[in-house]
């Protein structure tokens, strides 16, 4: 089926979340979706409440969430599933635990949930840290980012549970070439001198340097050649001779206001230690068009 917005998809996994009270995992793509999940079962509380009791999806559920027509002649037999499942005695537990505060919702709703897996890395470590201020000040859950991947590919895994977010690579998967950052510079156009002589500086797996920041280069099985993902990542340490990167985002996702290279996850830890018992919602950062011409830079 096709819901009509991320509210009614996320309503569906928040109605049949909740029908489990032994769920002892979240798996999301990034702690932002968490995020969501959870602001959903609190602005839809009463109707999902009603939905555990009853059974009965909320009237008006199709016209508000349903956008595929097909959908409309199978919702009898959704509502078949949800009706033979009804548990009342679930309902007021689920109605006792959003009477609390949000500190701790997690832990009332799902007593044994033992780790939420999602990414936190990156720009997505705002949401990592709201989440934990929001929902577990306490800080009894953990919050495992698992995998460094892109779309490309998978290109490390994380070996620590509650250590440092890094991630060891994984040279099988794919070749990794590593552009140290002071030499990355700008696009170039493919095929030219100057692509040629960029490539030339790149560096091996085995020739990392720990403390250094290098943009990463793939070629793929998939027939990706030297290919610049335009991920940053700092050498963290080694795991026997494979490198552990942390992810510092996107090369194009930093302020670069007279060359300090200023990346987003520096940004986000800048702004989260600045206000440190404030719940930042999100933040935008915008450069100054009005700069001195000695501090302005062009790249």
């Amino acid at each position: 089926y096709v819901t009509r917005s991320e509210e009614g998809m996320l309503f569906l996994h928040a109605l049949f979340a909740l029908k489990d009270e032994k769920l002892d995992r979240i798996e999301a793509p990034s702690a932002l979706q968490v995020i969501r999940l959870l602001t959903v079962i609190e602005n839809n509380a009463e109707a999902l409440v009603e939905a555990l009791r009853t059974g009965n999806l909320p009237s008006g559920f199709a016209d508000k969430f349903v956008t595929d027509s097909d959908l409309t002649p199978r919702l009898p037999a959704l509502q078949s599933v949800l009706k033979s499942q009804a548990d009342p005695e679930r309902a007021e537990a689920v109605e006792e635990a959003l009477r609390g505060e949000r500190a701790g919702l997690i832990r009332r709703l799902w007593p044994r949930m033992n780790v939420v897996m999602a990414n936190e890395t990156g720009g997505f470590g705002l949401y990592g840290r709201r989440l934990r201020l929001d929902f577990d000040p306490e800080g009894w859950l953990p919050i495992f980012s698992p995998m460094f991947a892109t779309t490309e590919g998978a290109l490390g895994v994380n070996l620590h549970a509650r250590g440092p977010r890094t991630f060891t690579l994984l040279p099988r998967g794919m070749f990794f070439e590593f552009l140290p950052l002071a030499e990355a510079g700008g696009p170039v156009v493919p095929g030219s001198e100057a692509e040629f002589a960029l490539r030339q500086k790149t560096k091996f797996i085995d020739e990392v340097e720990e403390g250094n920041i290098y943009e990463v280069i793939v070629t793929t099985y998939g027939g990706l050649y030297r290919y610049r993902l335009g991920e940053l990542v700092h050498v963290a340490a080694r795991n026997g001779t494979c490198p552990e990167v942390e992810v510092l985002g996107r090369k194009t996702m930093g302020l670069n206001l007279g060359g300090e290279q200023t990346f987003e996850v520096t940004l986000i830890d800048s702004v989260t230690s600045a206000f440190r018992d404030v719940p930042i919602c999100d933040f935008a950062c915008i450069e100054p068009q009005n700069l001195e011409p000695s501090l302005q830079h062009t790249d």
